[in-house]
């Protein structure tokens, strides 16, 4: 694997943006499992991305998450802030305000239905905002219907303050090639259900979703992985991949709503429309994992 820098490296959590039932932005449940998280070892935070839910939040909510992150970060992991809007200006604006809080980098998925030049000025100008913090590339097709070419990966690449790409595929020939393009590029691999396969191809960090509910055992498998342990970092990222099986029949976001109700951190975590799980629901979900989570204790010996 690639040598690892001190920050952007690791298990680094997509956090979920915890609200009330009148969806505005819950600042206590936030620092609940910002406090949860680093207590499963984590190395940073991701805030505001499409599992934090940044779209759906105002403005200022937006901020407040990156000061709340920022702050609760200080001194246990960096913290990432996905500023990405529609509009330049927000964008921009939200980069300045990350800069300005304490936030080790920015990242933005790029403005949808845009043609490659007028993407490429939106990450000139929001590596501009961000007042020499690192940028990341959000590279995510299942989102934005895009597939950059290699040209055009090359060009975004070469953008002053570009540090490299949050990259949510599962083309790893293609996240190889871009890891050769630039001399010192980060890539943070977005894909939970093969994280593993990820950082043999040369990823420094895994950003996901999942890792809201199941961070210690993300934890465990860079852990094997760093050590050199593939046979037991096979084993952990076969386990992960049923977790993972699990929360999708369920429904991804429900499903790691429910986990983290069902712990008492917090109440709500994604807004309307989204429809949370019966309490049913919830019930069959936990049986689920408790009865995969005991199978795979027995086979690496390890405590839930």
């Amino acid at each position: 694997m690639a040598t690892t820098p001190p920050k952007f490296h690791g298990i680094c959590p997509a956090i979920v943006s915890p609200c009330g039932i009148d969806d505005r932005l819950d600042e206590a449940a936030l620092a609940r499992q910002v406090g949860a998280l680093y207590g499963d070892g984590v190395h940073g935070l991701y805030l505001c991305g499409l599992t934090g839910e940044g779209y759906l939040m105002t403005v200022e909510e937006r901020r407040r998450t990156a000061e709340i992150g920022a702050s609760l970060s200080k001194g246990r992991g960096y913290t990432i802030a996905h500023v990405g809007t529609q509009d330049t200006r927000s964008t921009c604006a939200l980069a300045e305000h990350a800069a300005g809080c304490g936030v080790d980098a920015v990242a933005a998925i790029p403005p949808i239905n845009r043609s490659h030049a007028e993407i490429c000025r939106f990450y000139g100008e929001l590596a501009r905002a961000a007042a020499g913090l690192p940028v990341f590339i959000y590279h995510i097709p299942v989102y934005t219907h895009s597939q950059p070419s290699l040209d055009q990966f090359r060009d975004l690449a070469g953008i002053e303050g570009v540090a490299g790409l949050k990259f949510t595929d599962y083309n790893l020939h293609l996240a190889g090639r871009l890891l050769a393009m630039k001399d010192g590029m980060l890539l943070l691999y977005g894909r939970d259900e093969q994280l593993l396969a990820g950082l043999m191809f040369g990823a420094q960090a895994g950003v996901g979703s999942t890792y809201n509910a199941f961070a210690k055992h993300y934890v465990e498998l860079w852990e094997a992985a760093q050590g050199g342990d593939w046979s037991r970092a096979k084993l952990l990222q076969e386990r992960n991949s049923v977790f993972f099986g699990i929360l999708e029949g369920f429904g991804l976001m429900q499903g790691i709503e429910a986990i983290l109700q069902r712990r008492g951190i917090l109440s709500k975590c994604f807004r309307r429309p989204a429809a949370g799980l019966t309490r049913l629901q919830s019930d069959e979900l936990h049986s689920r994992l408790e009865t995969e989570l005991g199978k795979f204790n027995l086979k690496t010996n390890q405590k839930p």
